[in-house]
């Protein structure tokens, strides 16, 4: 048996191979030393090989296996082993970030934000930093993940921690990228990579190369894209990343697709196929199967072409009802912890005195009461979500796109195409609808948070009317925007509040007849700073004006042009603008158009 200084040699020596990359070495140290940790029964050191492991196994995208083992370190670790469980919420929050379950992911980032503030422990902090931002990135927010590299890269800075600095790169390289600046995206790729290399960190290296492979395929710049992803496959072998390899394939099956190198692009997409039985999470099969449909497609293949299209259906409704399924789960999750409470005063209710018991008692059932009223609420709630999901995605995901277009290429007569245009038009009404969803479910839940920042908000209107105006164009829609001469401020997120506004607005414009027009005025009444958005349009009755803002609202009306409505857009907009402090009415008259006014709080 070896001794509790030879077992943390062992551990040290797992957490530092687990840093160079040589992954498998650090799982056979790391299992022996949970070995020895068993024997000796040492909570602690058990709690680190569990960490270590759940690193590792992150590290090869093994998302399942790299839970199952971060979770038990939790478990095993005291309140005591801050720096320990910084480092374990970091690394849950980025597990979750690649899952896609944005909750858990903020539930943990946050989590080890406060130790690591509460500890004035700048390191984890930056490393926490560095997180929110690949966050924030993964949900297309450039400016919220811009805000959280600089921090990050503030304090890297001050303490010339060049390893973690690369990290900082490759997201600021990320963001680049989506702002459409190719060339300084590639740049940063290559400063984070120099890094990584000189520190033999393989698992940075790797995603390197997989970002710049793409943005040379954006570019047509298909023999450098080549070279980048054998590199990537290569090095994804000797990293046992699954994944990495998959999306190599994948990548070079487009490719030569594109080159019309049919054999080649064959044996990879083949390839990709074969390896994806072994990557159980994540959403990348169904991007797999796009391209190899396009493939299929391209080489005349039209039967498989098919099977894969129903296929590709299958898969996502399988991962639309994986979304309900999760949000009835927390649900689930909150009723068990609620009769635990219950029954814990139900019992020290019982061991009082028999008079205030029984008074007691009675204010206890009137609380089950309530709480089975919330139940009931909660219930119809989701039934309604799961319902209204489970219906639109058997009449509009079943009859994609994808479907659609192998349909047009066989020779159609008018009245067939009428019904392959309808099927695509279903399609993204389905989109629409599923995004809507997902989107209330998130701003009600207690993870959504604003960043209110002190802004002009004419800059945000001539920053953002083009939008509206792109989309008014296809109406012959005028818009007028009417803006004071004095500077309003007030506190907001731009993000949201734009998104507030301009859902008002797209509606304005799509209950607003062709050639109409669409006033958007800005002014400042008191202390509030108040938006009125007026078109000519169709108006809404009497009876149904107290409707608009309800959670599926029946106020259902088709656009002049027949464009769908789902009853979110306006239930969307109350909470935002909630969010803001800040309140919306609506005034209308059928026939004869409708006034929207947002009002929130000015800012000293």
């Amino acid at each position: 048996m070896k001794n509790n200084d030879d077992n943390k040699v062992l551990l040290v020596k797992a957490e530092s191979l687990c840093k160079a990359g040589d992954y498998q070495e650090s799982i056979n140290l790391a299992q022996k030393a949970l070995s020895y940790a068993e024997e000796t029964n040492s909570k602690i050191e058990k709690a680190e090989a569990y960490r270590i492991l759940g690193s590792v196994y992150l590290d090869q995208a093994k998302y399942q296996e790299s839970e199952e083992m971060l979770i038990k370190a939790i478990e095993l670790y005291d309140e005591s082993n801050v720096v320990e469980l910084m480092h374990i919420y970091s690394n849950l929050g980025t597990l979750y970030i690649y899952l896609g379950n944005d909750t858990k992911a903020l539930e943990y980032l946050y989590k080890g934000l406060d130790l690591a503030a509460e500890n004035n422990n700048k390191e984890l902090l930056a490393r926490l930093y560095t997180s929110l931002g690949n966050y924030y990135l993964n949900n297309r927010n450039a400016e919220k993940s811009r805000e959280y590299y600089k921090k990050a890269y503030s304090i890297y800075k001050s303490s010339e921690n060049y390893y973690d600095i690369a990290s900082v790169f490759n997201g600021m390289a990320i963001v680049k990228y989506l702002n459409y600046d190719n060339k300084m995206a590639i740049a940063y790729f290559k400063k984070a990579y120099k890094i990584w290399e000189s520190h033999s960190y393989k698992k940075g290296m790797l995603n390197v190369l997989n970002n710049i492979a793409r943005i040379l395929m954006d570019n047509d710049d298909f023999v450098t894209a080549i070279e980048y992803i054998e590199k990537q496959i290569s090095l994804a072998i000797e990293l046992d990343n699954a994944n990495i390899q998959f999306l190599a394939y994948t990548h070079l099956g487009k490719i030569y697709t594109t080159l019309k190198e049919y054999e080649k692009a064959s044996d990879y997409f083949k390839d990709a196929e074969q390896l994806f039985t072994k990557i159980k999470e994540g959403d990348s099969y169904g991007w797999f199967l796009k391209a190899y449909m396009s493939f299929l497609k391209e080489t005349g293949n039209y039967q498989k072409a098919y099977e894969k299209a129903l296929e590709l259906i299958e898969y996502s409704k399988k991962d639309y009802e994986n979304q309900i399924n999760e949000q009835m789960k927390k649900v689930q999750t909150s009723l068990i912890v609620k009769e635990k409470e219950e029954q814990n005063e139900e019992y020290r209710l019982k061991n009082e005195a028999l008079a205030k018991a029984l008074k007691e008692i009675e204010i206890q059932k009137e609380q089950l009461n309530e709480a089975n009223k919330r139940l009931t609420e909660l219930d119809e709630v989701n039934n309604a979500i799961v319902g209204a999901i489970s219906h639109d995605l058997k009449n509009y995901i079943g009859a994609i796109s994808s479907v659609g277009d192998l349909l047009k290429l066989e020779d159609l007569d008018s009245k067939q195409k009428q019904y392959v245009d309808a099927i695509k038009q279903s399609a993204q009404n389905a989109l629409k609808l599923v995004k809507d969803l997902l989107e209330v479910n998130y701003i009600e839940s207690n993870d959504f948070q604003i960043s209110l920042l002190k802004t002009d908000i004419n800059d945000i209107f001539l920053s953002f009317m083009y939008t509206l105006k792109i989309f008014a164009q296809n109406k012959n829609i005028n818009i007028e925007l009417n803006l004071p001469d004095e500077t309003i401020y007030a506190l907001v997120d731009i993000d949201r509040f734009w998104q507030a506004i301009s859902n008002i607005a797209f509606n304005a414009i799509k209950f607003t007849p062709r050639d109409g027009n669409v006033c958007i005025k800005l002014s400042k009444v008191n202390n509030l700073a108040r938006v009125d958005i007026i078109d000519n349009g169709i108006g809404i009755s009497p009876d149904m004006i107290e409707f608009v803002f309800d959670k599926f609202s029946k106020v259902k009306r088709k656009g002049t042009e027949g464009e769908a409505t789902f009853g979110l857009g306006l239930y969307i907009v109350k909470l935002l603008i909630t969010k803001h402090q800040g309140s919306v009415s609506v005034e209308s008259e059928p026939d004869k158009g409708s006034k929207f006014s947002v009002f929130i709080p000015c800012a000293e």
